[in-house]
């Protein structure tokens, strides 16, 4: 009520929390200032720059993978079209080049699959890449909230001190 407790008419408080130097609003300046300095590491250009790539870089690599894999699926069905065509078409004097496109045709597997992998690795390690710029802003964020939450408790006991008065 208007910035004070002692009201004509009324028993005064035993513990006043809005005088000047009063513990309560010395405790609050602090918890405060660190609320603010969160708020502005939270809002940086850099941090907030950083979450927005992240997840660009993740919405980019999941496509990409999408795609990749759809494409391997289509190369997978040719491949078996293949097979199942050439074991059609066998006979005695084909046998080595039915066995030359089975080669062929698992290297192509075996090509199709590493290319998925180093595609995941390279989202992976882009991802991972930003990850570690946006945990340095998270943990100076984190340390601060601790010291923050280290001054609430002192601040509530004393609420709840005048309280039990």
């Amino acid at each position: 009520m208007a910035e004070q407790n002692h009201i004509r008419g009324f028993v005064p408080p035993v513990f006043d929390m809005l005088t000047n130097d009063s513990f309560f609003l010395s405790e609050q300046r602090v918890i405060n200032n660190l609320s603010n300095k969160i708020e502005k590491l939270e809002s940086t250009s850099e941090y907030t720059h950083l979450k927005q790539q992240l997840l660009l870089v993740e919405q980019q690599s999941q496509a990409d993978i999408a795609q990749l894999r759809s494409e391997l699926v289509r190369n997978r069905q040719q491949r078996k079209r293949q097979r199942r065509e050439s074991e059609k078409q066998l006979t005695e004097a084909s046998t080595s080049s039915h066995q030359a496109l089975m080669q062929t045709l698992s290297a192509n597997s075996v090509y199709d699959k590493w290319r998925l992998k180093k595609l995941t690795e390279h989202w992976q390690n882009n991802s991972h890449t930003l990850l570690t710029k946006i945990d340095g802003f998270q943990q100076q964020i984190s340390a601060l909230k601790s010291n923050e939450s280290t001054y609430l408790p002192s601040c509530k006991d004393v609420f709840l001190v005048t309280i039990v008065f």
